[in-house]
């Protein structure tokens, strides 16, 4: 196969022969010109209709003025007919018809009146059409335009609806001119235009001087420039009208033949008709082009975040529908569609500290998958600097529920004993039960990382931990803490009667588990149970793993590594070991999506089968950290298990050279042009310049594209290595420009929003002191008899004494005797 075919443009590499056949409900702009790019390109537009006219004029100074008049009725009526035909597919199939019959009669009859030099009110009434085309032409683009996403769908069609009785009445304003001078005069057609304009100005609103002409300005400027390099690419709103070339050339042929017609009106240049026919729209619908103009977005917003998300999620495209809006493609804001089957197969997010990360990446993913309403969501923050991320899930339960739908029930836990926690026993729940012994032994030596692999040594200490958990979970099958749990390991390393059972050696090296076991014992939410005197409110509403796969729901696991580094990453591992194992012995009716924030300080050895696992049990995970070395230990190396197992990787930031030169080697190579400028200096003194061309194969993304990229607030590298859906992008990475979700007054309410209080089920663990606990131990009755402390008691003890007496006396006479 020749190497051009898998050839891709730097900017965006679509496959577009592999997208989906429907087309896509969201449009929003394309990358907009360089303002030097659209200054040149109404420059153009302007010259040409000057050169026409200017070429006409010299017509008339040098032929006979008969010639020139058939040629001016020969182009009016050619560019006229053209016009009326551009103007035709635009309306339906009935107004298309009127349309064309009145504009091919008006078109002859006004070569007619300029061949014979008389009825000039047929080229008045000609010119009444043709601007009046031109007007709703151009009207009809610019509210299309301004009304395009991320502007809801809703609001749009209730502008569209509103707007079309004044683009009609706007767009027939220049007809009605054009009999009022057929009727009367040009002079009185000149004074009604005046006052249509005057009028309009009074009926926009008061104090805006300036609006209304940045409006006029805004929309002559995309009418004539908007899309000028001619994207296609599915998302990006096209005008109606047509390409940027289209528009330009309708606007010189409305021009010439609106000039031609009036060119004897008035004691003017010839060129002054021409120039203000290009301005009519302006003129005529000013009003509805500053109306529109207040809903005209350039960019996603704070503001109109959430619109873009509900168009997408209300699409009536099936693909486009199961998709989330992950940003826009940099090269020509095409928008980034990501199907959530995608997600199966997990993401990764990187970024270094403060780019973004979790802004524009972590917060907008956790709430449009619970904007869908048919998922469970748990978050892990090892982080835990701030609420950011609990905020961002209530305030997605809490429009969830204001739209109407199933309310999303939050639960919470942290490290921090003084705040209010929901309590999660595992022990307790359905699923555990369901266990043997061995593979809780597992369970639980893995989930606290106390397997340390299959190497001579190692496996000999995972041995040791393994024999007494599994010794300490045999000896006590119904316990329902981890309290419980450590006083029998510890029970089982202290007594000499368990030599039989556990090796010696075993038994001295099993310390390390009884530490573990006492650390899980000392959190409270881990050990709630009746048994221990806890309310059975906070039992009833405890976390619970497995019903996370039977309805809709959110967790948030508030794991603190700052102030706990210890006990953070390993209750991280719990959570997930745990939600894997309920995920074996529960009906999976609804997916979960695990989002683990700095997952780096919890990786353990079998980290890269928790995420094979993972994967086939419908646990789809969202992995954040800083760097992809920050996986790259002495002990392990999890670089390429994560490249294998994240189908979307997004790079918010790059500082790490190691990364820069590995995220360059896979973004592919192109083919650049490179000049060769040379000066050769002759024996006579003459100098020569050269100059050549060549081809050289570079990397498509170089450290410099990917440290300017990592330098703007808002670009990333993202990379999604097979495709699907709308996400077709031949495997090769490229730069995407992100959205603040929420405004900058949100965002800093949700970063120091204060932790929950009064849900029902919550305790508040430092409350909870050890001298509430009522438990009541398990195993045999334990009694303890103070000898002497009854006068029954003292009673038996004197006959004892009395029988050893007697005893001794008898054994006393029959020694004497022998």
């Amino acid at each position: 196969m020749p190497r051009n075919n898998y050839h891709q443009e730097f900017g965006n590499p679509l496959r577009r022969d592999r997208l989906p056949s429907d087309p896509l409900s969201t449009a929003l702009p394309a990358q907009s010109g360089t303002r030097k790019m659209n200054r040149v390109l109404i420059t153009n537009v302007v010259a040409t209709i000057v050169m026409i006219d200017v070429i006409l004029f010299s017509l008339h100074a040098t032929i006979s003025h008969t010639y020139l008049n058939i040629f001016r009725a020969a182009v009016t009526c050619i560019v006229s007919i053209v016009l009326i035909v551009v103007l035709a597919r635009q309306l339906r199939a009935l107004s298309a018809t009127a349309c064309g019959v009145v504009g091919f009669a008006s078109s002859l009859g006004a070569a007619v009146a300029i061949i014979q030099e008389h009825s000039p009110h047929l080229r008045w009434l000609h010119s009444g059409v043709i601007a009046s085309g031109y007007v709703w032409l151009y009207l009809r683009h610019w509210s299309e335009r301004c009304i395009t996403s991320p502007v809801s769908k809703k609001v749009a069609d209730k502008l569209r609806e509103s707007w079309r009785p004044s683009l009609a009445l706007m767009a027939a304003t220049p007809i009605f001119v054009a009999i009022t001078a057929c009727i009367a005069s040009p002079a009185v057609a000149f004074i009604l235009s005046i006052v249509v304009y005057v009028a309009y100005l009074v009926t926009t609103p008061l104090g805006r001087p300036r609006s209304l002409f940045a409006a006029g300005r805004r929309s002559f400027r995309s009418w004539l420039t908007y899309n000028s390099t001619d994207h296609c690419t599915p998302g990006t709103f096209r005008s109606p009208i047509g390409r940027c070339s289209t528009r330009c050339i309708l606007t010189v042929g409305f021009s010439v033949v609106i000039g031609s017609c009036s060119w004897d009106a008035f004691p003017a240049p010839i060129i002054l008709p021409s120039i203000v026919a290009c301005l009519l729209p302006v003129i005529f619908g000013r009003p509805l082009i500053h109306e529109a103009s207040v809903f005209c977005r350039s960019r996603v917003g704070a503001e109109s975040w959430s619109s873009l998300v509900e168009n997408v999620q209300s699409s009536s495209n099936a693909v486009e529908k199961e998709s989330l809006y992950m940003g826009r493609v940099l090269s020509d804001q095409s928008p980034l569609l990501v199907p959530r089957n995608m997600h199966e197969e997990h993401i990764h997010i990187l970024g270094d500290t403060g780019c973004g990360k979790t802004a524009l990446g972590l917060a907008p993913f956790i709430e449009q998958v619970i904007g869908f309403g048919d998922c469970s969501v748990i978050v892990v923050d090892l982080k835990a600097d701030s609420n950011e991320l609990l905020a961002t899930m209530i305030a997605a339960a809490d429009k969830h529920r204001a739209a109407g739908r199933v309310e999303l029930p939050l639960k919470y836990l942290s490290t921090q004993e003084d705040l209010p926690s929901y309590a999660f026993n595992p022990q307790t729940q359905a699923f555990w039960k369901q266990f043997n012994t061995f593979s809780k032994t597992d369970l639980l030596t893995g989930a606290t990382d106390l397997n340390y692999g299959t190497d001579f040594g190692a496996a000999f200490f995972s041995a040791a931990n393994e024999g007494v958990v599994n010794l300490s979970l045999e000896s006590s099958p119904d316990a329902e803490t981890f309290r419980e749990l450590a006083d029998q390991c510890g029970q089982i390393l202290s007594s000499a009667s368990n030599k039989q059972k556990l090796h010696p050696e075993m038994r001295r090296n099993g310390t390390h588990v009884h530490e573990i076991l006492k650390r899980l014992a000392a959190f409270k939410p881990l050990n709630a149970s009746i048994q221990d005197g806890y309310p059975q409110e906070v039992i009833d509403e405890g976390i619970d793993l497995a019903d996370a796969f039977k309805r809709p729901q959110l967790m948030y696991f508030h794991l603190s590594s700052v102030l706990s580094p210890g006990a953070a990453p390993a209750l991280a591992r719990f959570v997930t070991y745990f939600l894997l194992a309920s995920a074996t012995k529960t009906d999976r009716t609804v997916p979960v999506y695990l989002v683990i924030d700095e997952f780096q300080r919890m990786v353990s050895r079998n980290f890269a089968y928790m995420l094979q696992l993972a994967r086939s049990m419908g646990v789809r995970i969202v992995l954040a950290n800083q760097s992809m070395e920050d996986l790259k230990t002495t002990k392990s190396d999890l670089i390429s298990t994560i490249e294998a197992n994240c189908r979307f990787r997004q790079w918010f930031s790059v500082s790490s050279s190691a990364d820069r030169e590995r995220l360059s080697r896979i973004s592919g190579s192109t083919v650049e042009l490179f000049q060769t400028v040379g000066e050769s200096c002759s024996a006579d003194g003459s100098v020569s310049v050269s100059n050549s061309l060549s081809e050289r194969v570079v990397p498509r993304l170089d450290v410099n594209d990917i440290a300017l990229a990592s330098d703007h607030p808002k670009h990333s590298i993202v990379h999604i290595t097979r495709g699907e859906g709308y996400a077709q992008y031949g495997g090769l990475p490229f730069i995407v420009e992100s959205d603040f979700h929420i405004t900058e007054k949100e965002y800093t309410r949700r970063k120091n929003m204060a932790w929950p209080r009064g849900d029902r089920g919550t305790f508040i663990p430092a409350e909870w002191n050890e001298h509430q606990l009522k438990a009541t131990p398990k195993g045999p009755k334990i009694t303890t008899t103070v000898v002497g402390e009854s006068s029954k008691q003292n009673e038996l003890f004197d006959d004892l004494l009395q029988d050893w007496s007697s005893e001794s006396q008898l054994a006393a006479r029959n020694g004497g005797k022998q």
